[in-house]
């Protein structure tokens, strides 16, 4: 898909989905999860946040995504809710507060946003590579559609070329 394409269909789209919208990912339990975390956001961030959107990308991934690594980020995610439930979030730099968490319970916050920005950046990697294949094989359908032409044309050429030689 060319970058035009891609800016067409983006501007075809809604800026942003409602958390009411119809679920994109076939996991129920996906859903849920971003159901309640669009509702969060907005609360927190609004509707034309950056985070909203962050997280309309990271469904969208998602929905892309294998059944084993919708599974990883969920239980991911899980862990991660665990360890905020534990949170103060602070309203004034819309930030949660770690230190209610052990260092412990630190590392492991860490490791599990670690993990999941892995995740995504893969996710994000296989797609790409996936329109790339798709914008290949465009491509060779329009080069291999253009030879058919180009060739059914210089055919009719001779075919011409020969009927005005004969007359």
């Amino acid at each position: 898909m060319t970058e035009r394409e891609r800016e067409r269909e983006r501007e075809s789209k809604p800026e942003h989905n409602s958390p009411n919208d119809q679920p994109i990912i076939n996991n129920p339990q996906l859903n849920q999860f971003f159901s309640k975390a669009k509702q969060k956001i907005i609360q927190i961030y609004g509707e034309n946040s950056k985070e909203y959107q962050e997280l309309l990308e990271q469904q969208q991934l998602l929905s892309n995504a294998s059944r084993e690594e919708q599974k990883q980020f969920l239980n991911l995610a899980q862990e991660l809710s665990k360890l905020e439930s534990k949170l103060i979030f602070n309203p004034e730099t819309k930030v949660m507060d770690l230190s209610k968490l052990s260092p412990e319970e630190q590392a492991k916050y860490s490791q599990i946003i670690q993990e999941i920005s892995e995740l995504l950046t893969k996710l994000k990697q296989k797609q790409a590579k996936q329109e790339q294949k798709s914008d290949n094989l465009k491509l060779a359908l329009w080069i291999g559609g253009s030879f058919i032409l180009g060739a059914g044309l210089v055919g009719l050429i001779v075919l011409l070329v020969v009927r005005k030689k004969k007359d």
